[in-house]
């Protein structure tokens, strides 16, 4: 069983409140309720009475919520232990980040820091943003690199922002609204639009603009991978929505960026529990904090 989904349910159990629980647990609406009926699929019971606009539970989640509360419990505890075990061992630190932080300053800290301290073992790699937070969690990662757009920043938590970035829409040179200082969603009305899919944090704050402003974007092309994305628009099939500097635009000579409207930017942070951590992990945060500066 996914504890993702159990986490879900007890938040929206314990806070009758959908917008509560998903900012409780750092997550879209849309994703806490759709893994509670993943979850009610599972159980093959309702949990959730909505036959009426204020949320209670069913028979059935009061009786397994002490249940789930539990499992949580026990989730916690063993990554409290398997925590106390990594602090006796060794200097090896585990981070986390989201994929594109290459084309970020936060990339080139970790040379830099294993020049200067050889002895601590770095376990780094990429993971999908939904689930960097889970990994913090539950102790697979001690430091995660994530992006904040119009979320806030994670309260109980320990934060350094490195940069900011803004989004800009990419097109190809030639195209006529290339020649615009800034491109509106109004302006992109009908365009065909080549975007980042729902795995990624840039599907969720593009489609609420568009919908903000009444209209229902030409989405020809949903996916994971920024060079397909940015491959199809140099081949003049439609325009993409991307962070300003995710793109380099030396390896792409015949496209435009242009600044996309409204604004929208977002914070570049690394983020950790508070409490006691590793030293390696205490070493880390003292010289990201002093690169920053």
């Amino acid at each position: 069983m996914d504890l993702q989904k159990v986490e879900s349910f007890v938040a929206v159990a314990t806070q009758l409140n959908y917008t509560d629980a998903a900012e409780r647990l750092f997550r879209s609406q849309s994703t806490v309720s759709k893994q509670i009926q993943t979850l009610e699929k599972e159980l093959k019971v309702e949990l959730i009475d909505r036959t009426h606009r204020q949320i209670s539970l069913t028979s059935a989640g009061k009786v397994i919520l002490p249940f789930a509360k539990k499992l949580l419990v026990d989730q916690q505890e063993l990554c409290e232990a398997l925590a106390t075990h990594q602090l006796q061992h060794g200097m090896k630190l585990k981070i986390r980040a989201i994929p594109s932080i290459i084309h970020y300053e936060a990339f080139n800290l970790f040379s830099e820091f294993h020049s200067m301290h050889p002895e601590v073992e770095l376990d780094f790699s990429e993971a999908e943003p939904q689930t960097l937070f889970t990994m913090l969690k539950n102790g697979t990662a001690e430091i995660i690199f994530f992006r904040l757009l119009d979320e806030k920043i994670p309260r109980h938590s320990d934060v350094l922002v490195t940069e900011t970035d803004r989004l800009a829409v990419f097109l190809p040179a030639s195209n006529p609204l290339a020649t615009f200082s800034a491109l509106s969603v109004q302006q992109l009305n009908k365009t065909p639009l080549i975007l980042l899919g729902k795995t990624t944090q840039l599907e969720e704050p593009v489609m609420k603009l568009f919908q903000a402003n009444g209209i229902t974007p030409n989405v020809t092309y949903a996916g994971q991978h920024i060079d397909v994305i940015l491959k199809m628009v140099t081949q003049k099939m439609g325009v993409t929505i991307l962070m300003d500097k995710s793109v380099d635009l030396e390896k792409y000579p015949t496209l435009k960026k242009i600044p996309f409207l409204p604004e929208i930017r977002s914070k570049l942070i690394f983020i950790r529990q508070p409490g006691q951590h590793l030293p390696a992990a205490d070493l880390f945060w003292a010289f990201t904090k002093q690169y920053f500066q």
